[in-house]
């Protein structure tokens, strides 16, 4: 049987490596609320990551093209660990997005380290 580890290692050679673009991963650290109750988010330094466009996250399935989502949402999978959490700010194909929803796509019965990479809603910033 295939070891997990095997098939992360085959994704970041033939998939990330060669189809990959860089996503620019800007971690929220914390919201500041004004006297009027108004949150102003704060964010972190930059992370590059590595991501492919996708088009199936189990929550979201559609029978559309890619970029067809209702809100102009952009499905895009990520290499096993990078550290990703909602409402983070990324930059992808040069616009800036806000994290949605993310997945794992976990390998055989999804038990404790199992992940072999992760799927992300992202949603345009306007």
């Amino acid at each position: 049987m295939v070891s997990v580890s095997s098939v992360r290692n085959k994704l970041q050679t033939k998939v990330f490596d060669k189809l990959g673009s860089i996503l620019v991963i800007n971690a929220r650290t914390s919201t500041v609320k004004d006297k009027w109750g108004d949150e102003t988010p704060t964010y972190g330094s930059n992370t590059n990551s590595q991501a492919v466009p996708y088009n199936y996250v189990k929550d979201t399935l559609k029978w559309e093209g890619f970029g067809d989502f209702q809100e102009g949402d952009v499905v895009v999978v990520l290499p096993y660990g990078t550290t990703i959490g909602p409402n983070d700010k990324v930059t992808y194909d040069s616009q800036t997005w806000y994290v949605r929803q993310i997945e794992e796509f976990p390998m055989g019965d999804g038990t404790t380290n199992s992940n072999l990479a992760t799927g992300v809603v992202l949603k345009r910033a306007i």
